[in-house]
């Protein structure tokens, strides 16, 4: 274990830790921001000591893990901590926790602060099926979907489809691929994207024993391309009362039609939607933390997806929104820059002008699999985006 202690000295001791999992995930940063900056202590397990989330300021105490999967093991780890350590606040940063630890919420309550509804009800919004049941039950609308039951159902899904399809996996719990989907443009080749999509993207053995069904992806039609993700997210509890929502519209992920969100901006709720969402929350006992994302069509908007857990667009809500005032106000770059938090700018890992950019990519990724960018603009409008995206091109990273 290692203690932040300059940190750990300003907590207030009566507020309980936020254990925190998965600290590689971009949302369990996002969730040692929030929480942190709220006055809450956070606490980080993870397999790797370099784990972004786990050298935020905001993290006192830091624990090596088991990795989350197979997810068995790493439970039983999490209830150990929290047999030596009583008393603090569990809550998950992706899917497959989620899932977990509602399956085994009786075990983990017992150490540990949860907020988690019943396993029934995670399984019905983790599930697009039940979940667009769901949508269905309380007035959203969702896309066009399909699930097919084998090959031959393919059939009728290429004579009905009007536009290009995603392939999409039916859930993402115990996904091993991790893959959001794939788009079938020609629906002539929808067979054989099909059988390579269920081929090549599998389920962990510990899903499909207890849930065979959702190993066959399921079909949707396509949004309109370039049309930007609506989401409300927010936190619910019926049983207090509690409903708060907040919008965003994300503007850029990759993937593009299909992918991880990378460009944020704030919207006005859609007060029929949250109200919506909060009779379908409170229609099957959810309580806590989650983010709902649409698509805008011209009959309205369309439930694309639902994430019962902390999510990454949370990170910097407090300090963007005050620098996004102060910019509004007519400040000026230099001033912006300057206010902002060092933390916010190091963690992110590189705030100034385009061409600096290659530099600090090819730094900040040295010895990564994979590296997401995600682009946050002290410039209204998509032209910074666009810069900073012509700036981190393979052949400048590798000259810098």
């Amino acid at each position: 274990m290692v203690w932040s202690s300059a940190f750990h000295k300003t907590m207030p001791a009566d507020r309980p830790a936020f254990v925190l999992t998965m600290g590689g995930y971009y949302g369990t940063l996002a969730a040692a921001r929030c929480l942190g900056h709220a006055g809450l202590p956070v606490v980080v397990a993870d397999e790797t000591h370099f784990a972004p989330a786990s050298w935020s300021r905001y993290v006192v105490s830091r624990h090596r893990s088991p990795p989350a999967r197979p997810i068995g093991p790493f439970v039983d780890w999490l209830i150990d901590l929290g047999r030596r350590s009583p008393g603090r606040v569990l809550y998950a940063t992706s899917d497959d926790l989620a899932w977990a630890f509602a399956q085994r919420g009786e075990e983990l309550g017992r150490h540990y602060r949860l907020l988690s509804p019943p396993f029934e009800t995670l399984h019905r919004l983790l599930d697009k099926r039940q979940l667009y049941a769901l949508c269905e039950s309380v007035g959203i609308s969702v896309p066009r979907t399909w699930f097919p039951r084998d090959e031959s159902d393919l059939e009728g899904v290429v004579r009905e489809a009007r536009r290009p399809l995603l392939i999409k996996p039916r859930t993402q719990v115990f996904f091993t691929s991790q893959r959001k989907g794939r788009i079938v443009r020609a629906l002539e080749e929808l067979k054989s994207a099909y059988s390579d999509f269920l081929r090549y993207n599998r389920y962990d053995e510990h899903l499909l024993r207890s849930h065979p069904d959702v190993e066959r992806p399921m079909l949707q039609e396509c949004g309109a391309a370039g049309e930007p993700i609506y989401s409300i997210s927010g936190f619910c509890d019926a049983r207090a009362g509690h409903f708060a929502t907040r919008a965003s519209l994300k503007l850029i992920q990759w993937p593009r039609l299909a992918g991880v969100g990378l460009y944020f901006e704030d919207a006005e709720i859609h007060a029929e939607l949250a109200s919506k969402l909060r009779r379908m929350c409170e229609s099957i006992g959810f309580v806590g933390v989650f983010e709902a994302e649409f698509i805008g069509t011209p009959t309205g908007f369309q439930l694309i997806d639902f994430n019962p857990r902390f999510f990454g667009q949370m990170g910097f809500d407090a300090e963007l929104a005050e620098l996004e005032q102060r910019r509004d106000g007519g400040e000026g770059m230099a001033a912006l820059v300057a206010a902002a938090p060092d933390e916010m700018l190091s963690a992110v890992g590189y705030y100034g002008p385009a061409g600096g950019a290659p530099g600090a990519f090819a730094r900040l990724s040295a010895g990564l699999d994979e590296t997401i960018v995600r682009v946050i603009t002290a410039r209204p409008g998509l032209e910074p985006v666009r810069e900073a995206m012509s700036a981190l091109t393979p052949a400048l990273i590798r000259g810098a």
